[in-house]
């Protein structure tokens, strides 16, 4: 299957350190999301069913971050990577 793409960012909030993910996948695919701090190592992810939009919470406040998101297919496969984008907390 495609490699989904990341459509936009909103509601990044400055209270609660979030953010919502809008991305195009394919309708009859979960996807994973990973994120990560841009100056950060380690990649976080998370499994998202079936939609096209996400919620990061527990975000740092006043940090970059990057993300990309991978179709799940059938058979234990998946999709190469969205293009890496970036948003910035509050």
């Amino acid at each position: 299957c495609r490699a989904p793409g990341i459509l936009d960012f909103k509601d990044i909030s400055n209270t609660s350190a979030s953010a919502e993910i809008g991305y195009d996948v394919r309708l009859s695919s979960n996807s994973t999301t990973y994120y990560k701090p841009v100056l950060g190592n380690n990649w976080d992810s998370l499994i998202n069913q079936y939609g096209g939009t996400l919620h990061l919470t527990g975000l740092l406040n006043n940090t970059e971050y990057e993300v990309k998101v991978k179709c799940i297919c059938g058979n234990n496969r998946e999709s190469g990577c969205s293009p890496t984008k970036t948003f910035t907390t509050n």
